[in-house]
């Protein structure tokens, strides 16, 4: 793929996806984020709190690329598709690994066999959880489909629905 060509494809993905967050608004993103992280400070094992703490002295912020899919055929307009990629490698990704570790010894105390990146047949879960005898008003479960979810993923409506569907654990 031509440079000119790449350039020009990212130009349309953020077009398209993307807002540009100006320095201060990363700046207040980050005391947010700090001042989540001491409020469940006490919360958290030595460790857990180490490891966020240290993850917020990364200061990263979320980096942009273009995965080009040259597996699949090319276009009308002699170009592979691409895809635009979010690292997930920034100072909030701390408070997902955490949150991705309780819903993990979630399904283990309950016995629900789970993947690291994916639940498998999701008629199979549905059957365990109905053999639990979980109660539908005391109960939330959610399915995500991710296909072009990360570019306009908003940090304070993950936070919001976090604390929303967390507020009972």
């Amino acid at each position: 793929m031509r440079i000119a060509d790449y350039v020009s494809d990212m130009q349309i993905h953020l077009d398209r996806y993307c807002n540009e967050v100006p320095r201060t608004r990363l700046d207040e993103i980050y005391k947010n984020t700090t001042a989540l992280v001491e409020d469940i400070d006490h919360l958290c094992s030595d460790g857990e709190s180490n490891f966020l703490h240290s993850w917020l002295k990364t200061r990263k912020i979320p980096s942009l690329r273009l995965s080009v899919k040259d597996h699949q055929p090319i276009q009308t307009n002699g170009r592979y598709k691409t895809r635009l990629i979010v690292s997930a490698h920034n100072f909030t990704q701390c408070l997902s690994k955490l949150a991705s570790k309780s819903i993990e010894s979630t399904f283990k105390r309950a016995a629900v066999p789970f993947e690291r990146h994916t639940l498998k047949n999701s008629l199979g879960l549905k059957r365990i959880f109905e053999a639990k005898d979980f109660r539908k008003d005391d109960v939330t479960i959610v399915s995500l489909d991710i296909k072009d979810m990360y570019p306009q993923c908003r940090f304070k409506a993950v936070q919001t629905a976090v604390k929303h569907y967390a507020r009972h654990l």
